[in-house]
């Protein structure tokens, strides 16, 4: 394996954490490394990988929405000074 300069080395690092900052995985990121040394590929390749994060990101977010008023519905019928047997947020988290 040939040396890397050490300008090198803190490009990549910068590049690391540049991608961890918009959400990849390190997986993705190893993936993203390959296509940034592989002169061979093209744009086209880093977008397709960009737009999947993309639709990722997405998905989580409506997952996220879900759950915060899965969770306000519950706060909303809470009554501070119920017993805990008669607790609308127990009462909803429970299996039926």
């Amino acid at each position: 394996m040939p040396k890397r300069s050490s300008t090198e080395a803190i490009r990549r690092i910068l590049f690391i954490i540049r991608c961890e900052s918009v959400g990849f995985s390190l997986d993705e990121i190893d993936d993203l490394l390959g296509l940034r040394t592989n002169k061979a590929m093209n744009c086209r390749d880093v977008k397709e990988n960009a737009t999947a994060k993309a639709v990722a990101v997405n998905q989580k977010i409506n997952e996220l929405i879900q759950i915060r008023d899965a969770l306000g519905r519950m706060l909303i019928q809470c009554d501070d000074n119920s017993l805990s047997g008669e607790c609308p947020i127990l009462e909803g988290l429970k299996l039926s």
